[in-house]
């Protein structure tokens, strides 16, 4: 019993470290692009229909040809996690900085603010809520990328569990491994109520706009 838990904790430190870095990654990824579609918008209309496009491609078909080019290692379950959590922060984030009202922004203008004051003081605090609420659903989707990499290829994970549960057909097996994750997708969404209610200092966080993106979920299925 204690050398099975040793082993599920092992599994699911990974997981969790992958999952980790691939929000972190994907996390700060999504937030400086959102960033560049606003202040050069030829490059929004550039990419933003390839990143639809992407966004709506299923995880579950290219998480196989990442592992084929990455390998069975950690950097290939890093790199889907990546891609599930970029789709669902870029879209909130970008609409969230490009939905400051006109009248804020000629209330800049008039003390004749640059792109970086503007940015620094009106749109990234108006934009914050968005930026949080956005991360419940990477942080949960990070797992789901983690896990999906773990089951196409690897050595160790929760997802590894699984399919060596599944092979020898030991269904009680599953649950263990699946309910780490569930504790994960309860903890940080915790975590990001409490960070969203914080008062930053020097930073007004206002309601920004709640209305959805057509980047805002990333296909699981």
């Amino acid at each position: 019993m204690i050398a099975k838990s040793q082993l599920l904790a092992s599994h699911t430190l990974m997981t969790f470290l992958e999952a980790g870095v691939g929000f972190v990654v994907g996390s700060v990824s999504a937030i400086l692009t959102a960033v560049l579609f606003l202040w050069f918008r030829p490059l929004k209309e550039m990419f933003y229909p390839y990143a639809v496009i992407l966004n709506s491609t299923p995880i579950v078909a290219i998480a196989a040809p990442i592992v084929i080019i990455f390998g069975s290692g950690m950097s290939s379950k890093v790199v889907t996690a990546v891609i599930c959590v970029f789709f669902p922060v870029l879209g909130p984030t970008f609409k969230a900085l490009a939905s400051v009202g006109a009248t804020e922004m000629k209330w800049m203008d008039s003390y004749h603010s640059s792109r970086w004051q503007k940015f620094r003081h009106l749109q990234f605090p108006f934009a914050l809520p968005q930026i949080f609420a956005s991360f419940k659903v990477a942080w949960t989707l990070a797992v789901i990328g983690a896990v999906v990499g773990e089951v196409f290829g690897a050595y160790r994970g929760l997802g590894f569990l699984i399919v060596d549960a599944i092979y020898i057909m030991d269904t009680p097996g599953c649950l263990p491994a699946s309910s780490p994750a569930l504790s994960w997708d309860s903890f940080l969404s915790a975590s990001s109520l409490l960070l969203k209610k914080r008062r930053w200092p020097g930073i007004s966080l206002k309601k920004g706009n709640d209305s959805n993106s057509d980047l805002g979920m990333v296909n699981v299925e």
